[in-house]
């Protein structure tokens, strides 16, 4: 689990670069997508009783390890999807580009993504707490993840 571990802190570290850089949407966006495939390729390498978005099988030992690396992802995810958010809403500030009623409020690829992380990420944080029952912890931990992304993505 060390290994994928170290994978994910490798891609949060591109994700956190990329994010305080000052690029132009175009790039950044053509960056993110980048990213977005190296977290899909990480995940689909990955074992399936580690997997992230699978329920928790592993024993009660290593469901912490797994969990751990569950809110690690979703917390990624987030970001990087937040992230794309950001980047259109920059994107199609542009005075020269016209939208349409449907295109302000379609809510996006990115959007959905982006919500469905968060929503992810309290479940693997709900299902954790009712198995092992050490409710305390997780919530320093959630406080910790989103810290984190707070000030990275903001």
């Amino acid at each position: 689990m060390f290994i994928w571990r170290t994978r994910l802190a490798q891609l949060q570290n591109r994700l956190c670069m990329l994010i305080s850089r000052c690029d132009n949407p175009d790039l950044r966006r053509h960056a993110l997508r980048e990213v977005e495939q190296r977290l899909a390729k990480w995940r689909e390498d990955m074992p399936v009783e580690w997997r992230p978005g699978q329920d928790l099988i592993c024993g009660s030992g290593s469901s912490l390890m797994t969990a751990l690396l569950h809110l690690s992802y979703f917390s990624v995810a987030r970001t990087l999807y937040w992230s794309f958010m950001v980047c259109g809403a920059a994107q199609e500030s542009k005075p020269h580009k016209i939208q349409t009623v449907r295109q302000a409020f379609d809510p996006g690829r990115e959007f959905l993504l982006c919500l469905g992380s968060s929503r992810a990420f309290v479940r693997t944080l709900n299902s954790v707490m009712v198995d092992v029952g050490e409710r305390r912890l997780f919530y320093y931990l959630v406080c910790f993840f989103t810290e984190i992304y707070r000030f990275r993505v903001f």
